[in-house]
């Protein structure tokens, strides 16, 4: 009997000990059934205030009882990371001991350790137990811990795009009141002044992460820039990140080509085209700049287990390719994903200068068609991270005081770009990108911050950044007119 007792607590010292739980924390003492498990509209709430409070949201903000009830409605996939420069694996081999011991007692089971990435230090594992998913939690090792809730259905995003089309027919029905009327805006960006200078972008690449290519487009499809057939004068790439099972390390990745039908399927051939379209009726801002299309999602809203692990691959790529100046970015969410946080800053840490959409025109109607009172003033992720600067929407030929359709949705915007069509800080994005990278193609031997500094002397809001609409809109004009802003 009494090495019985003997063998238990030494059983329990090692669990303790391996997962450097917090001292109040018991991972043996709660059971499920012991736990309040919220439903997927009180957790939806929990989530959307976390939101209105603090204007950003990542796991690591819920309580214990909170995570649980989001991994008990997930598909209990999770990602754990521990530190970004972690010297050792020491971290690693903690968190999969621990999970091996909570979920895997027998070892028999091969597949609870999904993916592993060695150099922005998470893992994916598929876990069944809230014991593993707490203990991981409270391990000091752990960094942060994600689960794959799924908050948006496709359907009710797929049901949101017809009010925001209605909205888009009348964007002066809702001017904001919170928007000085003596903010002194440029009425365009003066594009055209700028290629007269012979400013064209040549030289510098830009990559555009996004859904894709549409295969039969007719400028940058297969038939319009086959392999060895270069009609741009310039190298225009197609890589593809996106695996529908992203789970299999031996399925083929998607292809750098957008579905032909479904949600958004010309998304990413559309933000190409404003980037750096070659010269013609709609030429592209930087037409003769070096352009990469990079898949990494198959729908602008990132929630999916399998877009975001898209993302992250198209980033971590890019943050590898040196010739990679300028990335546009039209993809978001509302959840602050740590695989692409990551990846991010690799990109970051390697000098790039990324333009993320902020989101003005589609996410509004889906907060407000699907949640009821929704979060005010959200900058989408990962346009809110410090690493990279977010773009939002106004229609051309409007001024800023009637910029925005849905005024309490919004959030506050690095810069402003005017659109044409229906893509607003989608388009607005890859406008911004594009112009960087004009005036970037001036002086390529400047760094990041030595252009960013050029962008925000000749934006309308050089000194004194803005709440909402941070320096304005990049006037190109400003900028040859000062001898490119010395």
């Amino acid at each position: 009997m009494k090495k019985r007792i003997l063998m238990a607590l030494s059983v329990l010292m090692v669990l303790l000990q391996s997962c450097g739980h917090q001292e109040d924390y018991n991972p043996l003492a709660p059971q499920d059934e012991q736990r309040e498990v919220l439903s997927k509209d009180q957790l939806d709430q929990v989530i959307f205030d976390i939101l209105k409070d603090t204007k950003a949201f990542k796991w690591n903000d819920l309580n214990d009882d909170q995570l649980a009830s989001a991994f008990l409605l997930s598909d209990k996939v999770v990602t754990v990371a521990w530190e970004y420069n972690a010297k050792t694996d020491a971290a690693k081999e903690a968190i999969v001991a621990l999970i091996n011991q909570y979920e895997n007692a027998s070892g028999d089971k091969t597949d609870i350790i999904l993916s592993v990435d060695d150099e922005l230090n998470f893992l994916d594992a598929k876990i069944e137990k809230v014991e593993t998913l707490l203990a991981l939690r409270h391990m000091k090792e752990t960094v942060a811990l994600d689960v794959y809730y799924e908050m948006f259905s496709e359907e009710a995003l797929a049901n949101s795009l017809k009010p925001a089309a209605d909205l888009r027919q009348n964007p002066e029905d809702e001017p904001s009141e919170r928007i000085p009327a003596t903010l002194d805006v440029a009425t365009n960006h003066n594009i055209p002044d700028a290629w007269a200078a012979g400013l064209t972008g040549k030289g510098i690449k830009i990559a555009v992460v996004d859904g894709g290519l549409l295969k039969d487009d007719e400028v940058f499809g297969n038939n319009g820039n086959a392999d060895g057939d270069n009609p741009f004068a310039r190298s225009v790439q197609k890589k593809g990140y996106y695996k529908r099972k992203w789970w299999n390390p031996f399925a083929s990745f998607d292809g750098p080509y957008a579905r032909s039908s479904g949600l958004s399927a010309d998304h990413g051939t559309r933000m190409l085209k404003i980037v750096g379209g070659p010269s013609g009726p709609k030429t592209g801002v930087a037409f003769n700049a070096d352009l990469v299309s990079v898949r990494s999602a198959n729908f602008v809203y990132l929630d999916l287990l399998r877009n975001v692990r898209g993302v992250t691959r198209a980033f971590n790529y890019l943050g590898g390719q040196s010739d990679v100046k300028v990335i546009s970015m039209s993809q978001g969410g509302l959840i602050n994903w740590t695989s692409i946080t990551r990846a991010i800053r690799k990109c970051y840490d390697r000098d790039k200068m990324i333009f993320c959409a902020g989101g003005t025109f589609f996410f509004a109607p889906i907060l407000t068609t699907i949640v009821a009172g929704s979060p005010a003033n959200i900058t989408l992720f990962p346009a809110r991270l410090g690493m990279v600067h977010s773009v939002t929407g106004i229609r051309k030929a409007y001024n800023l005081e009637h910029a925005y359709w849905c005024p309490d949705c919004f959030g506050a915007a690095d810069f402003v770009a005017e659109f044409d069509e229906g893509g607003a800080s989608s388009e607005a994005t890859a406008n911004t990108a594009g112009m960087a990278a004009l005036i970037w193609s001036r002086e390529p031997n400047l760094s990041r911050a030595e252009v960013l500094e050029k962008i925000k002397a000749a934006s309308d809001e050089p000194v004194t950044k803005h709440p909402y609409f941070g320096y304005g809109r990049i006037n190109l004009k400003t900028y040859l007119d000062n001898e490119g802003i010395q």
